[in-house]
């Protein structure tokens, strides 16, 4: 028994369609939207990872911390500011912040969620904070940070909003008078 070949004819064989005949064209591989520095699987359930990770983030934030010194477990609301999302999942993921505490047999800190809770502890890794970043201050919680647009506004996409308090009934039965389809179901009723 003999193989056809493309190049040898056939006799009962008809022509090819024409979406069998199109070339082998080798696709582009498809990249990849995951950061390429991510963790390895399961990296924060282990907690010596979380507990390594709390000390590069204030490490990473310009504070000085002693490696006899206990370890501040930070807020959310100050992880959210520096974007560490990582740490904030992980956190999260393990049960929260008490519960870290307890898995991590050590001498921990656990800073109040509130700022000005937390501020009321003059806690020193929070006090030398503030004096190196200018966005903090005792008096505001810290903010996600967001960039503003050229012409200063934050939120682009709600330039045009109508300010809190302006729909009443009043002007939504304004609005739906000057609208010509309200004028025929209007009129139906």
């Amino acid at each position: 028994m003999t193989k056809l070949t493309s190049d040898s004819p056939s006799a009962n064989a008809g022509p090819t369609p024409p979406a069998l005949c199109a070339p082998n064209v080798q696709r582009k591989m498809q990249l990849r939207r995951k950061p390429r520095n991510r963790r390895p699987k399961y990296y924060w359930v282990d907690s010596r990872n979380l507990k390594r990770e709390i000390a590069h983030f204030w490490r990473d934030a310009g504070v000085r911390v002693e490696r006899t010194d206990p370890i501040l477990i930070p807020s959310e609301t100050l992880l959210m500011h520096y974007q560490r999302h990582d740490i904030r999942a992980a956190i999260a993921s393990n049960g929260g912040r008490k519960e870290i505490a307890q898995t991590l047999n050590c001498a921990v800190r656990i800073m109040p969620g509130r700022w000005s809770d937390a501020m009321n502890e003059s806690l020193p890794e929070l006090l030398q904070l503030i004096d190196l970043d200018k966005t903090l201050s005792s008096e505001k919680p810290p903010f996600a940070s967001f960039k503003p647009t050229r012409d200063g506004s934050l939120w682009m996409h709600q330039s045009n909003r109508r300010p809190k308090g302006y729909w009443s009934m009043q002007t939504i039965v304004q609005h739906l008078w000057v609208h010509e389809g309200f004028y025929e179901m209007y009129d139906s009723l």
